[in-house]
């Protein structure tokens, strides 16, 4: 079944998903052919993986004024991928340290990349799961960070998460952006590859291995 959910647009007061200008509404579709789904992507769609590298997608985006949530079921080879999964991650850890002082009062951004037993909970996710979601139970590649406000405790998260099932040939991504959500607690960062950007600018990249919960991916 070919389903194309039109986009229903109004401002938006922080970022949602990979761009920095968006709007309240929904858009997706599902088990659409790569270079259809490409077309429709636009610039959401990484450069690094070709159209016809994928056999089908479905795809829904739900916005907020302040929130929004973003699922992904691909049907593509393990080596594409790995590709798709790597941009997902990439994108979600450069686009939160590209706000630092300039968007909305963030002021610092705590980051880590590490694994997580899946599927992902949809924390305070916006919008409804579309009934083709239904990720398997294994282990996720997760991104998550903490966008701080300055002298507070509050902030936007922002997340991804990616499993590929090399069973079924599937990628499963859900993206993540809520204000004054808090995955932790300010310089309390789960275990694994952490990063951030303090208030001074000043760039920072370690590992921290110290939660049996979770374990570095990269």
């Amino acid at each position: 079944m070919r389903v194309v959910t039109r986009f229903v647009p109004s401002l938006l007061l922080i970022a949602g998903c990979t761009s920095p200008l968006s709007f309240d509404g929904r858009d997706g579709f599902e088990n659409l052919a790569g270079e259809e789904a490409q077309l429709h992507l636009k610039e959401r769609w990484p450069a690094s993986v070709d159209g016809i590298e994928v056999r089908a997608m479905s795809y829904r985006a739900e916005f907020s004024r302040d929130s929004s949530s973003t699922w992904y079921r691909i049907l593509l080879d393990a080596d594409a991928a790995e590709r798709w999964a790597l941009h997902a991650h990439t994108e979600t850890e450069q686009y939160s340290l590209s706000l630092v002082g300039k968007t909305h009062g963030i002021a610092a951004v705590e980051g880590v990349h590490c694994e997580i037993a899946g599927p992902p909970s949809l924390r305070d996710q916006t919008g409804a799961t579309p009934a083709w979601w239904s990720p398997p139970k294994m282990d996720y590649r997760a991104t998550e960070a903490m966008l701080w406000y300055s002298d507070s405790n509050s902030g936007v998260a922002r997340a991804a998460y990616s499993a590929f099932d090399a069973s079924a040939g599937v990628l499963w991504i859900y993206l993540y952006t809520c204000q004054h959500d808090t995955m932790w607690a300010r310089a309390n960062v789960p275990a694994g590859e952490h990063f951030g950007v303090d208030a001074q600018g000043k760039m920072s990249r370690h590992r921290e291995e110290n939660d049996e919960n979770r374990s570095s991916y990269w």
